[in-house]
């Protein structure tokens, strides 16, 4: 068996795997202590607009992310190279799609990007490039550049929105999404079972 396809190499990869769809799920959920997670606690980000330690980008995303309605984050390819036992490098291609409100705007690397647009439909295309290191057996990022590719954005007076029938699920940044309505419920499920 090709040694970078054992049991152990495939269950880090699923680790560093899962930490990316965890950071992602975090930020486009505003549960910063999930984003929290997926990093050691003296990691490093260049996030481009953030450059600097985790508690730094936690504050800079609690600030910034109120005034953004919409966050998604669409992971594409993701290529793990395994260095040795406790070290990794991971590429991740993603999109991010958010709906800005000018206040946003004002966390940026300049402040005054977007300063006259109001609302903006923006979206880039990325790579995350990763340092992935393990300790106390726990995979997490140790280092992470956010590799800018091509953005675009959109000014709200030249789209429409499509309203979509109040009957259908509306995605939300809080816990009244229906992720975090259907989690809180088999939770409670669960702890129903155990007791």
């Amino acid at each position: 068996m090709n040694s970078e396809f054992t049991p152990q190499r495939i269950a880090d990869r699923m680790e560093i795997q899962h930490r990316i769809y965890q950071y992602c799920h975090g930020v486009d959920r505003m549960d910063f202590a999930m984003v929290r997670q997926t990093y050691h606690s003296d990691a490093y980000d260049n996030h481009g607009a953030y450059q600097g330690g985790v508690d730094g980008l936690i504050d800079w995303m609690e600030k910034r992310h109120p005034s953004i309605e919409l966050c998604l984050h669409l992971i594409c390819n993701v290529y793990i190279e395994i260095i040795d036992d406790n070290e990794a490098l991971c590429e991740s291609y993603a999109i991010c799609w958010q709906r800005v409100g000018r206040e946003a705007w004002a966390f940026g690397s300049s402040g005054d990007e977007g300063e006259d647009e109001g609302v903006l439909e923006f979206s880039t295309v990325f790579r995350y490039v990763d340092q992935f290191t393990r300790r106390d057996g726990v995979w997490r990022i140790q280092n992470r550049t956010v590799v800018n590719e091509l953005g675009f954005m959109i000014p709200e007076q030249f789209g429409e929105r499509l309203q979509n029938p109040s009957s259908w699920a509306a995605g939300k940044r809080d816990n009244s999404d229906p992720v975090q309505i259907l989690r809180n419920t088999l939770l409670s499920e669960v702890g129903k079972r155990t007791v």
